[in-house]
């Protein structure tokens, strides 16, 4: 399930990585990349999130509306109160929430996806958007723009990230369990 609390810390520590602000799609990127990275390592993605494939690759879903502000901004008192919307299609740290809900191999990944891709262009045959469509999982949308957006399962993503049967049904099953506590907990 969607942790705001936790995908706003991994977007904030991007941000101070960043200097403070960073165009939306950079960070939805990174975000992404983050997330790809420790599924592979720890079977778990950093944000929560779940993940989708658009026009200019794969996004953290939950993250975009977010970015997008595309439901009652009141919905999101955590993101509204560290990230802010800038002009030309940038955000900004407004307060920095810390890391406490990140463990220490978290902060690594992010630091390694950073020190990789953070000085990488969006655009251009080197860029971010070019080398997310590179990855297996992601799959070109609807040419008619009918459809802007497809889900990209975990299950796909682990698949792409070489994994074998065995790891994936005991990541998934370990996903699961997960989603049944916290709604018990509820």
């Amino acid at each position: 399930m969607f942790d705001e609390k936790k995908a706003t810390a991994l977007v904030a520590r991007i941000l101070s990585l960043a200097g403070g602000s960073l165009e939306y799609i950079k960070v939805l990127k990174l975000v992404y990349l983050a997330d790809r990275e420790s599924l592979n390592e720890q079977g778990r993605s950093i944000s929560t999130d779940s993940w989708v494939s658009m026009k200019f690759g794969p996004v953290p879903s939950n993250t975009y509306r977010l970015m997008h502000q595309e439901d009652d901004p009141k919905n999101h008192p955590v993101w509204r109160q560290h990230i802010e919307s800038l002009a030309d299609y940038k955000i900004g740290l407004k307060s920095d929430p810390g890391t406490g809900c990140m463990s220490e191999s978290e902060l690594e990944i992010i630091q390694h996806i950073w020190e990789n891709y953070g000085r990488l262009d969006i655009g251009g045959p080197d860029g971010l958007i070019a080398y997310t469509h590179s990855l297996p999982e992601w799959e070109r949308p609807d040419p008619e723009g009918l459809v802007q957006a497809t889900s990209i399962s975990l299950e796909n993503i682990l698949h792409a990230l070489g994994k074998s049967k065995e790891e994936i049904d005991e990541i998934m099953d370990l996903e699961r369990t997960s989603e049944w506590l916290e709604k018990v907990l509820a």
